[in-house]
């Protein structure tokens, strides 16, 4: 049974924990790549965890995707007590094709392929996918959350929806002419003409 990810925010988190695997063991330089794929991996699971009404959908479904999270978490990494130690459990705790589907293993097989990429390219093509991805998701109709943050100085997301907004983007392009296969794992990608397309993203990392 193949596993398809639902929603935006199963796809948000798929990709942080294959992208907390991919880079588990490298320490974080100032700049480059590899700063900027973990800064916007790990924003929009902050985004996930405390603001769910700047992402799409409704923020009740949000936290209850988030809550299951980590009750899989907990029953899954159990006695594991470092990242390193969780990563590891999560990459061979991956599972046949024909089980269920979950959010932390489809996780740990993408940031098990990820490792198979040599790491220049690796931070490159995720650089690349976190850069669209949060592009693709920036566009919102929730213009309260948005005011609301701009006055007390404004999230991240808040700054590129006024951008895209002043810009006349108003809303996400449409999934039927952005990328749809690989069960969406790569859909958002290629809308705002970045460099790396779906399709070459789902050849570098084996999932095509």
């Amino acid at each position: 049974m193949a596993c398809t990810l639902s929603t935006h925010i199963h796809k948000i988190l798929v990709w942080h924990s294959g992208t907390t695997i991919a880079i588990d063991g490298h320490p974080v330089p100032p700049t480059g790549d590899h700063r900027v794929l973990k800064t916007l991996s790990d924003y929009r699971a902050y985004l996930v965890a405390f603001v769910p009404d700047m992402l799409p959908g409704h923020g009740y479904d949000t936290q209850r995707i988030f809550d299951a999270v980590v009750v899989e978490a907990r029953e899954s990494i159990t006695g594991c007590d470092s990242i390193s130690s969780r990563c590891e459990k999560l990459v061979m705790a991956v599972l046949p094709s024909k089980s269920s589907c979950t959010i932390l293993k489809p996780g740990g097989r993408l940031g098990r392929e990820l490792r198979g990429v040599p790491e220049e390219q690796r931070w490159k093509v995720l650089a690349d996918f976190w850069a669209e991805f949060i592009l693709f998701l920036a566009p919102s109709s929730n213009v309260e959350i948005h005011t609301e943050k701009l006055a007390t100085g404004g999230e991240f997301m808040t700054h590129l929806w006024a951008l895209l907004t002043h810009a006349g983007i108003l809303g996400r392009p449409s999934t039927t002419d952005g990328a749809r296969g690989n069960n969406g794992l790569f859909e958002g990608s290629k809308h705002y003409g970045l460099k790396r397309t779906a399709s070459t993203f789902a050849g570098v990392i084996g999932l095509g």
